[in-house]
């Protein structure tokens, strides 16, 4: 019952928390319609990304939130993204697949859909302007190439690693 609450869907709710390294591979292989890594690629990846599953710092577990990102762990993130959006044919399940019609509509039209999918917040100046400059090299009707990258864009985004 207590999930169901409205509170826990608020705006002031959401866009808060960091994304563990876990959970940010499971939400991307997911929104990406990817299968999850083998262990034998998943577990080294997250521990690159500070969570070393089935070892944890301490009793306590890991710190998380903040700790999460840094400089390097960011970058990770943003090639991971890259690896699973560009790697494996065409691009995300049900939500993101029906954009090859919405890619034939407009540009605002397909960014929205794209964020929806994506973003629990609001995107940044910085999002928005490389999401921009990718509509600009592009031609629609685009294709899903056009989608994929776009799709990179956002999860490599800062704001892709909230929740």
């Amino acid at each position: 019952m207590i999930f169901t609450h409205p509170e826990f869907y608020s705006a002031r709710a959401r866009a808060i928390q960091v994304k563990s390294p876990v959970q940010w591979a499971v939400q991307a292989s997911r929104e990406l319609g990817r299968q999850l890594l083998p262990p034998s690629l998943l577990l080294p990846l997250t521990a690159e990304l500070g969570q070393n599953l089935f070892m944890p710092p301490s009793v306590k577990g890991w710190d998380g939130g903040i700790t999460w990102i840094n400089s390097a762990t960011l970058i990770r993130r943003s090639n991971t993204a890259r690896l699973f959006a560009l790697a494996a044919p065409p691009l995300p399940v049900d939500s993101v697949d029906s954009m090859n019609a919405l890619a034939r509509a407009t540009v605002r039209v397909l960014e929205r859909r794209l964020k929806e999918v994506f973003l629990v917040g609001k995107s940044s100046e910085g999002t928005d302007g490389r999401l921009r400059d990718l509509w600009q090299k592009s031609n629609f009707p685009c294709d899903d190439e056009t989608v994929r990258e776009a799709s990179v864009v956002l999860l490599g985004a800062p704001e892709y690693n909230l929740c």
